[in-house]
């Protein structure tokens, strides 16, 4: 007979407790009846030994005596089953069947109150990043107004105009023998082939340029009309400094010359030193010293003198103060600029001269094209080559063929 344990055993090993549990009963059975039937054998043996005795009182003890051992068998196996424990029966679901269910996915009011809650929340969050950006840009304007004043501070430090003062004069004096312009020297000449040729105003912007990050600035391509615009700061020659420049007003001799902008024809450099002045004053000069700045021209006439001051530059100020000519910068693409003395310009015609020498065919080619057109525009203008035919001195042998043409033009030309 198995025990306890092994019983328990056999029921929790499997899923289906149950069946496991009957079979227990089952087996626990089985050993009862086969324990019965051999104490039956073994009371038959018995009453067989005293049968000799009595038979009827034997019979009846003998039954008595099994409805006992049945009934205390039938009590142990309730007892049995009673102590084993009660295994958790899993209820098996039919495949047959589905359960059913359903989604709630809420009201319709529901579902309003979500969205405008989510739209309330998304134009919450515009709001204050479109608070942010205005905060934010108000800060940089804030800080671009400090960073100017603060340059404008540095810039009017008087330490550090005069200190630029020097510089601009030392730059000048830098330049001392650049020719004026190569026109006005021949081939044979050494300054004919020079690197650099620096007029007056020339000359201004040049150092204006070299010296272009200690100003601030970068000042503008134009004369010294522009350069007398931008200084708004008058003096006198009492109270000129080193480095501030004399603008000279004329009149031009010759009528065909191209008037200048308050005709101002000239500008030099103080030199600090009395009347002396740097600058490049005449056609076949020099960039030099000169002693004064008064001088008789014979390109222009009744000269007036204006002294200005450079401090407006000093404090990295650069624009047009004059209400007639705003000075507007030129296009930054170089082929939309129409300059003769441009770079751009001259490399542009040693290139065509190059590629003239290099193809002559191309010359001639262009010579026919327009033979050409020239002789369609008097096909197509009748009534002019009929003049140009009448005036025209006959040419011997061609005279024929002219004559027809002429014929089949005015039939043309009547058609």
């Amino acid at each position: 007979m198995p025990s306890a344990v092994e019983a328990e055993q056999s029921i929790y090993c499997d899923e289906s407790g149950k069946q496991n549990q009957t079979d227990v009963i089952l087996d626990a059975n089985e050993d009862t009846s086969s324990s019965s039937a051999e104490d039956a054998n073994e009371d038959e043996e018995c009453n067989g030994e005293s049968a000799s005795g009595d038979d009827g009182s034997d019979i009846e003890d003998e039954s008595a005596s099994t409805a006992s051992s049945s009934t205390s068998e039938e009590e142990s196996v309730a007892d049995f089953q009673a102590d084993l424990p009660t295994p958790a029966v899993v209820p098996a679901a039919s495949p047959a069947t589905a359960a059913a269910f359903f989604i709630d996915f809420g009201d319709d009011q529901d579902a309003k109150s979500t969205s405008t809650t989510a739209g309330s929340r998304s134009s919450a969050l515009q709001k204050s990043f479109q608070t942010y950006l205005r905060r934010k840009k108000k800060d940089l304007k804030r800080e671009r107004k400090l960073a100017k004043k603060l340059q404008l501070t540095r810039l009017r430090d008087p330490d550090r105009m005069w200190s630029l003062r020097m510089k601009f004069l030392d730059r000048c004096r830098h330049y001392f023998g650049v020719p004026y312009k190569r026109k006005y020297w021949t081939e044979s000449d050494p300054e004919y082939n020079s690197p650099l040729f620096l007029d007056c105003c020339g000359l201004v912007r040049r150092v204006m340029y070299d010296l272009r990050k200690e100003f601030g600035f970068r000042i503008g391509p134009w004369n010294q009309a522009y350069m007398f615009d931008t200084l708004p700061i008058r003096l006198t020659e009492e109270t000129m400094q080193p480095g501030d420049l004399v603008f000279i007003e004329a009149v031009y001799y010759s009528e065909t010359a191209k008037k200048q902008k308050h005709n101002m024809v000239h500008v030099e450099v103080w030199l600090g030193d009395g009347p002396k002045t740097i600058g490049a004053r005449w056609q076949k000069g020099k960039v030099q010293v000169f002693d004064s700045y008064k001088f008789v021209s014979t390109s222009y006439h009744s000269q007036v003198h204006h002294f200005c001051s450079i401090d407006t530059w000093l404090q990295g100020i650069c624009r047009s103060f004059c209400s007639e000519h705003p000075w507007k910068r030129p296009s930054s693409n170089p082929a939309s600029r129409s300059n003769k003395y441009s770079i751009f310009t001259a490399d542009k015609s040693q290139q065509q001269q190059q590629n003239q020498q290099q193809n002559p065919a191309k010359k001639n080619r262009r010579k026919k094209k327009e033979r050409r057109r020239n002789t369609l525009n008097r096909r197509w203008n009748p009534w002019l080559t009929e003049l140009l035919l009448r005036t025209a001195p006959p040419r011997g042998s061609g005279s024929a063929k002219t004559a027809g043409r002429s014929g089949s033009l005015k039939s043309s030309s009547m058609k």
